[in-house]
């Protein structure tokens, strides 16, 4: 009992770094500015900033996750399968699923 119990507190620590390291990751990919390069690359201004926010944070989600998820395949073995699913789903809760709901009860259908 007394090694799920660490288990458990480890894991309490894993998503609160997971989610700290997340955020500040984030916040510093959406501060930096496109390469002068780059807009030619699409065909609207628009286009251009969209692709490299979506490029910004996909780097800096991947720069997070992949080592946490390593260090929890090593503590966890099977059973860090179901962990990682669970951290998955309650930062999804907390963080981005109000504002997804929010947005599709506010827009109209055709946007």
């Amino acid at each position: 009992m007394k090694h799920y119990i660490h288990l458990c507190a480890v894991a309490l620590g894993i998503a609160w770094l997971y989610a700290e390291a997340l955020a500040l990751t984030i916040g510093v990919a959406v501060s930096l500015s496109q390469p002068s390069w780059w807009a030619s690359l699409f065909p609207t201004h628009t286009a251009g900033i969209a692709a490299w926010m979506v490029l910004c944070h996909t780097i800096a989600i991947l720069v997070v996750a992949l080592p946490f998820a390593y260090a929890i395949a090593r503590i966890y073995g099977r059973l860090g399968i179901v962990l990682a699913l669970g951290l998955t789903l309650v930062l999804y809760g907390f963080d981005p699923l109000p504002a997804v709901v929010s947005t599709f009860q506010s827009s109209s259908a055709r946007m």
